[in-house]
């Protein structure tokens, strides 16, 4: 559920085009909203936000669907959310490459049985958490 405290939502009433900026932040926080959710969070009435999206949608900046409303440029969306990521990133890189190294031993071992059997890992499960890495 949305949050007025993670968008710095104000006690008091937001013009229109201050609201409509806070709804394209939270969409590109979370990648999607539901009408009723930004209604309750910027208490105004559902018919309200409909017609903010409907605006957004019109400069060609969302996509509505039943209920709520989606960034149409999720490529761009993703490019700007890595972009804010890169501290670190040597660090990072570091620990996912020790990462992939330690799942490819654990599965090097439990295919020649170096480990027991009973250990609550199993093939599949390296298999999967390597493949999200």
């Amino acid at each position: 559920m949305i949050e007025a405290k993670s968008l710095n939502i104000e006690k008091y009433t937001m013009l229109p085009n201050q609201r409509r900026e806070r709804i394209i932040e939270l969409l590109k926080e979370d990648g999607s909203a539901k009408v009723a959710d930004l209604a309750r969070l910027f208490k105004v009435t559902e018919v309200t936000i409909r017609q903010d999206l409907e605006k957004h949608e019109a400069e060609d900046l969302i996509i509505k669907e039943h209920g709520g409303a989606y960034l149409k440029n999720v490529e761009a969306q993703v490019k700007s959310f890595s972009l804010v990521h890169q501290d670190n990133l040597d660090k990072k890189e570091m620990i996912a490459e020790a990462i992939n190294w330690a799942t490819s031993h654990l599965l090097w071992c439990l295919t020649k049985n170096i480990i027991p059997t009973k250990t609550p890992i199993t093939v599949s499960r390296i298999s999967r958490f390597r493949m999200r890495i």
